[in-house]
């Protein structure tokens, strides 16, 4: 009886996250970074109001990805360091079919 009654009690915390991501020079990412948070500055603070993170993963247009940026955000969602480095690739080879398939439909 002594568990139902701790289990009725027991309440579940779950974080809520945003994730954006953008394109940015492959030699200068933190100007695009910058321009981000300058853009968002409203937007994070009503969601941080509302418990919710915003993660902004940049991804070089020549193919790099920030590792610095893109690296940290997804540890900090809980990924280890192999599972964050092959998440970064997936992003960046789905964005490039999404800009691709988006490229032919307007040709």
């Amino acid at each position: 009886m002594d568990n139902c009654a701790e289990l009725t009690n027991f309440t579940l915390i779950r974080a809520k996250h945003t994730i954006e991501v953008k394109y940015c020079e492959d030699t200068r990412p933190g100007h695009q970074l910058e321009a981000s948070n300058k853009q968002h500055g409203s937007l994070r603070k009503r969601l941080k109001a509302k418990k919710v993170t915003l993660h902004t993963i940049l991804l070089g247009v020549g193919g790099s990805i920030c590792t610095s940026n893109a690296l940290h955000h997804l540890k900090e969602l809980g990924l280890n360091s192999q599972k964050a480095h092959k998440t970064a690739l997936n992003l960046h080879a789905n964005c490039a079919l999404c800009a691709q398939t988006d490229y032919k439909t307007r040709t």
